[in-house]
C-alpha cells in the first residue's frame, strides 16, 4: 500500500501497489477492500470510537496550504507531538510549547507541517500571526466569530470570548492555537487560553523557557540540505548540493534561495565562490540580528543560471526584489 507521495523502489516497484495517496476515508477503504477481493460487509461493526483516518480537517481551521517542498525534520516533529501530548494525563494541563532557534531555521515550517500532518487530532487549529498583540485580538475575535459565540462589534471583548470558550471546553475539547512569530511573552502569554487544548508558539527569544517548554530548531542536517537541494534542483548532484550546503552553512533559508535558481547555467564552484570568500555582506548593517552571514553572501551570490530570467534568481539585482522574504522560516 503506499500512503505518501513516494516513488516506489525495487523491489516494491515491480509489485501491484494498491495507491491511497490522496484518497478520502471512503475512497480508501474501498480501494483496499477491492485489492482484497473483500467488500465492505467483511468489516463487520467493531464497538467504541474509532481513530480518525488520517489527514481529516478539523471544522475550524485557518491554517494555509502545506509547503510542498517541506523536507526532514521528523525527529523535531515527533518530539513535538510528544511534549504536546504529554500534559494531557491525570488533572494536569497541557504545558505550552515553544519553537525557538535562530532566524532562517525554519521555526514556522515546522509549525505549518505539524498543523497538517497532525490535524486529524483536533477538532480545532487556529493559526495566529503573533508579532504585534493587536494582530492576536483580531486572530482571537474572528475564532469567536467561528464559533459561533454571542458576541458584539467589541473585538477585545469577542477575543476574551474566544479564549474562555476554549477554557472551558466542553464543545471543542480538543484545539490547538499556533501563535507564530511571537518574540514578546510579556505581550502574547496573556492570550493563551489554559484549558485542555495545545498552544505552539515559535520565536526567536529565549525568554520563553520561563512560559513554555521549548524545543530547539536548528539549521538543516547535511543529509536535509543535500535532500532539498537535489529534490528542488532537478539535475543537481549530490556532490555538488554538498558543496552548496557547505558554502551557506545548511541555514534552511539559504539552503531554499540557493536551491531556487537553476543549476544547469553556472558551475556549482562558480556559485560557492563567493560565499567561501564573503566575510561580511554588503547589507549586514540591516540584517536581523541572529541571521548567520552566509544568508547576505547567499543573496549576493551569482545564482547558477541567472542569464535565463525565466523566473526569480538569488544573487541577480534585478530578481532579487521579487524572491520571498522568507519562504522557510
Amino acid at each position: 500500500m503506499r500512503v505518501g507521495d513516494v516513488r516506489l523502489t525495487t523491489p516494491f516497484s515491480n509489485r501491484n501497489a494498491v495507491d491511497l495517496v490522496r484518497l478520502d476515508e471512503s475512497q480508501a477503504a474501498a480501494a483496499l477492500l477491492r485489492a482484497l477481493g473483500r467488500t465492505d460487509t467483511d468489516l463487520g461493526h467493531p464497538g467504541g470510537e474509532l481513530p480518525r483516518f488520517p489527514a481529516t480537517r478539523p471544522a475550524i481551521w485557518n491554517v494555509r496550504l502545506r509547503n510542498p517542498a517541506f523536507t526532514g525534520r521528523s525527529a523535531v516533529l515527533e518530539q513535538l507531538r510528544d511534549q504536546l501530548r504529554g500534559g494531557t494525563a491525570a488533572v494536569v494541563l497541557p504545558t505550552p510549547q515553544t519553537l525557538y532557534g535562530l532566524g532562517g531555521v525554519g521555526k514556522t515550517q515546522v509549525a505549518l507541517e505539524y498543523a497538517h500532518r497532525f490535524m486529524a487530532d483536533y477538532d480545532l487549529v487556529w493559526w495566529i500571526e503573533a508579532e504585534q498583540s493587536d494582530q492576536v485580538v483580531l486572530a482571537l475575535a474572528e475564532l469567536a466569530r467561528r464559533l459561533e459565540l454571542q458576541v458584539g462589534d467589541n473585538v477585545a471583548e469577542a477575543a476574551e470570548a474566544a479564549k474562555e470558550a476554549l477554557r472551558r471546553g466542553g464543545r471543542i475539547d480538543r484545539w490547538l492555537l499556533i501563535f507564530d512569530n511571537a518574540d514578546d511573552p510579556a505581550k502574547i502569554e496573556r492570550f493563551f487560553p489554559g484549558g485542555p487544548g495545545h498552544v505552539l508558539v515559535t520565536s526567536r527569544n529565549l525568554a520563553w523557557s520561563g512560559q513554555a517548554v521549548t524545543l530547539e530548531v536548528d539549521v538543516f542536517t547535511r543529509n536535509e540540505s543535500i535532500e532539498h537541494l537535489t529534490r528542488r534542483a532537478q539535475g543537481l548532484s549530490r556532490h555538488d548540493a554538498d558543496q552548496v550546503a557547505d558554502a551557506v552553512g545548511d541555514l534552511p533559508l539559504a539552503v531554499e534561495i540557493a536551491a531556487s535558481g537553476e543549476t544547469t547555467g553556472t558551475p556549482v564552484s562558480t556559485y560557492v565562490a563567493p560565499l567561501q570568500q564573503e566575510p561580511r555582506p554588503p547589507w549586514a548593517a540591516t540584517q536581523v540580528a541572529d541571521y548567520p552571514s552566509v544568508f547576505g553572501a547567499t543573496w549576493k551570490s551569482p545564482s547558477p543560471g541567472c542569464a535565463s530570467s525565466r523566473r526569480p534568481r538569488p544573487g541577480c539585482s534585478s530578481c532579487a526584489p521579487s524572491l520571498s522574504a522568507d519562504p522557510i522560516r
